[in-house]
């Protein structure tokens, strides 16, 4: 079976099949030839396994000992309950307050909230986990955010796209100034981000080399725009480790990084001509996927402080301690 018919199938992603064939759960044939994935029944009957045992939460480290017979069900499962166990306290607290705020005989304006609130706080410190508000709340705001951007770009795109249109059409000599920003150099710049005059010199040599003066004299101003240097790419690798960790905080984990780790990113994320895209995308590869998997595969326990170090030619994860 090809793996869209297996998706259909099992009702799984193509890209969890992927997923839990890197995590080496299942081991579909290749094709001779071409190298395609060919799935057999015994695959498709596995990854039903996989399915069921991923609905109930259980890690990734227990189903493959469980697909082994390494882990029989009567086993793994009483480890799952102790782990599903705290959830189903938070449940039960989150709906005794319903129902005893359903028995009030007060609306919410001539509520004591700040009693009740003091009563779930006094929860929390025993344990128990309400919603997140600050994560949950600002997950929306994101969304908002980044949609009200791609929006944002788009028009500005079109809007400069009508410039250069109405540029080569109308005649020079009627045509008014236009506002324009040119283009990113790479050569030409200190270590501090300070472009030199030789550089600037070569710029507009090159504008005259490629536009005619007629269009060139419609620009009010040409601006330069030199790449992020490395210090501006750490504070943003500073900003990314932070949102990671706000990402974490339900269950109070935080993310740390080593020196060794931090100059490590630094290498390896920093392009001059990319600028911070690839330090997201490395970020979210060396960083981000093995944090996931270990949360995924072992029990990490809520307030954990997540350290990630140097280890030969990669990043490492480990858990080093408890928040007290």
């Amino acid at each position: 079976m090809k793996i869209n018919e297996v998706e259909a199938a099992v009702g799984v992603t193509k890209k969890n099949i992927r997923f839990y064939e890197e995590e080496g759960l299942i081991s579909p044939r290749r094709e001779p030839g071409n190298g395609y994935r060919s799935y057999s029944e015994a695959d498709v009957e596995r990854l039903r396994r996989i399915k069921l045992l991923r609905k109930l939460d259980v890690p990734l480290a227990e189903i493959r000992q469980m697909l082994e017979g390494e882990c029989p069900l009567a086993e793994g499962m009483p480890r799952q309950l102790e782990r599903l166990n705290p959830r189903r306290t938070d449940l039960d607290e989150a709906v005794n307050f319903c129902t005893l705020l359903q028995k009030e005989p007060v609306s919410l304006n001539e509520l004591d909230v700040e009693q009740t609130l003091a009563r779930l706080t006094a929860k929390e410190e025993q344990g128990v986990s309400f919603v997140n508000i600050e994560q949950t709340d600002r997950k929306a705001e994101r969304v908002r955010g980044a949609l009200v951007g791609a929006g944002l770009f788009t028009a500005l795109m079109l809007f400069i796209m009508g410039i250069m249109v109405w540029a080569s059409c109308v005649d020079p000599e009627e045509a008014p100034p236009l506002p324009l920003l040119v283009m990113t150099i790479q050569e030409g710049i200190d270590a501090n981000g300070v472009l030199s005059e030789e550089a600037r010199d070569r710029v507009e040599a090159l504008l005259k080399t490629k536009f005619k003066p007629e269009f060139l004299n419609r620009l009010d101003e040409t601006v330069l725009y030199t790449p992020l240097t490395r210090e501006n790419i750490r504070s943003i690798m500073h900003l990314m480790i932070k949102r990671l960790t706000d990402r974490l905080q339900e269950r109070r984990l935080n993310v740390v990084l080593t020196p060794e780790a931090e100059e490590y990113i630094l290498d390896n994320g920093y392009d001059a001509t990319y600028g911070a895209r690839p330090l997201k995308r490395f970020i979210q590869r060396a960083l981000e996927t093995p944090i996931a998997r270990l949360l995924i595969e072992q029990v990490v326990p809520d307030g954990s402080t997540i350290v990630a170090d140097v280890n030969g030619d990669e990043l490492a994860v480990h858990i080093e301690s408890l928040i007290k």
